[in-house]
């Protein structure tokens, strides 16, 4: 009750920029998925639970009010987990149903209230909208952020395809997109998947430990729930974990680790029950083979997917370091970084970024971060920001190649207008060619109005 009244409280007189409910987890995806289990568990905690008249018909208030707090959060991912928590709650109530909803039905009647007469006019838009959206994509397949979604699943299954057995290593998502991403944004941290980062990074092998390892507690939990008589806690927690886990699947949840935590534990909350969660055999045969496989997976993962995940981690170390203006450590970390694994693209276009930057007067620097630049498009050909970077740095020389690479670099990402300003004004700095520059200029203009960076402004000088 008191995140569904804190972030209703952001929602009215906090919120200026956004027209649905996000906070405390400024992700409006993330705070769905996590209502949702909040509502569920407090379903089965309130049917569980003998109250007071009054405090009964103010729960019962509460309960409608988080219905209408998810409903705000116009989350599309959300409202699809609200149902399917919804159907199995109505499915493992299944023999009461009818004093389930005697007990709900003012909750029902408040939510739809407050729903229809509460809910900010823009906001209402916004949600039909997406609703629209999500009938149109299903129809007809167009619809930018979902069919972005499935972009980023299928280039997921690409990098699962390229190492099928152990993936492209933990954390590497992100520094391997852009070697088979072909029409989307240059960078994305994640597939937008739970599931699909986890097989594209780790593969069947860590797909099948991880997912059926938690596949197996939910069928498990699911069987329990069915011999149990008249347990609603347990109904609204497995309903609500399960919601959870789907929209896990399904977005972006990953990004705040506190959600995966929280998941873990009211996972365990629902095998609480047993004594015995897993039971292993004493039979000598299996007990040996097991140990056996335990070892091949311990020796494959050692030799070759640890490589890849200590690449990502130093990777991201530099990130860090660059971030917070340590380049030096940064790009020491870089270093370390190529070392795991000679065929990161990124740890050597970032590498060449710091040298670029710091270079000042020293030509022998430049050059060292050219030859970074090459060795990331050797790499990955599509490393577009190299051939940018590689522009620039031949312009740093008045090396008449920067306009080649440059224009390299607008062909194979045509959609960013600071590649047409820095060809604008290199055209006039390297080859006084006014015409061109003012071409390439007013192209600019047309690809990107009103844009106010640093590279416009030096294109008008």
């Amino acid at each position: 009750f008191l995140l569904s009244f804190s972030g209703y409280f952001d929602f009215i007189f906090m919120n200026y920029a956004t027209s649905f409910l996000m906070y405390p987890l400024s992700y409006n995806n993330t705070m769905a998925a996590l209502m949702v289990l909040c509502l569920f568990t407090t379903v089965g905690f309130y049917i569980n639970t003998n109250l007071s008249i009054v405090f009964d018909i103010l729960v019962k208030f509460l309960i409608g009010f988080e219905v209408f707090t998810i409903f705000l959060t116009a989350s599309r991912g959300g409202y699809l987990v609200f149902l399917i928590s919804l159907i199995v709650f109505i499915f493992l109530t299944r023999n009461r149903i009818k004093f389930v909803f005697s007990k709900l039905l003012v909750s029902i009647v408040t939510a739809i209230i407050l729903i229809i007469f509460l809910t900010p006019q823009n906001t209402m838009q916004l949600i039909l909208g997406k609703i629209a959206g999500a009938i149109n994509f299903v129809t007809s397949g167009e619809e930018a952020s979902l069919s972005g979604r499935v972009y980023m699943m299928k280039v997921a299954f690409l990098m699962f395809l390229s190492s099928p057995l152990l993936g492209i290593g933990l954390g590497n998502f992100r520094y391997t997109y852009l070697l088979y991403n072909h029409q989307d944004t240059l960078t994305r941290i994640d597939p937008h998947s739970w599931f699909f980062k986890v097989l594209s990074e780790t593969g069947i092998i860590g797909t099948v430990l991880y997912f059926g390892t938690i596949v197996y507690f939910f069928w498990t939990s699911f069987k329990k729930a069915l011999s149990f008589e008249d347990d609603y806690i347990y109904y609204g927690l497995f309903a609500g974990v399960l919601g959870m886990f789907i929209h896990m699947c399904i977005d972006v949840d990953t990004y705040a680790c506190m959600f995966i935590i929280l998941f873990f534990v009211f996972a365990l909350l629902i095998t609480y029950k047993d004594k015995k969660v897993i039971s292993i055999s004493t039979d000598k045969v299996k007990m040996y083979s097991l140990k056996i496989v335990t070892i091949l997976v311990i020796i494959v993962t050692i030799t070759m997917m640890l490589p890849l995940s200590v690449s990502a981690i130093m990777t991201l170390s530099a990130e860090r370091a660059f971030y917070k203006g340590d380049l030096r450590s940064s790009g020491l970390y870089l270093i370390k970084a190529s070392r795991w694994n000679p065929n990161d693209d990124y740890s050597n276009l970032l590498l060449g970024y710091i040298l670029l930057v710091t270079a000042d007067d020293n030509v022998q620097q430049v050059d060292a971060a050219i030859t970074c630049f090459e060795r990331a498009i050797q790499i990955n050909p599509l490393e577009v920001r190299a051939y940018a970077y590689i522009g620039l740095s031949y312009l740093y020389e008045k090396n008449p190649l920067a306009i080649s690479y440059l224009e390299t670099a607008h062909e194979k990402y045509p959609w960013d207008s600071s590649l047409l300003y820095w060809l604008s004004f290199a055209s006039v700095y390297l080859n006084k060619d006014l015409s061109k520059a003012e071409s390439y200029y007013q192209i600019a203009q047309q690809s990107m109005l009103g844009d106010t960076n640093h590279n416009k402004y030096l294109a008008e000088g």
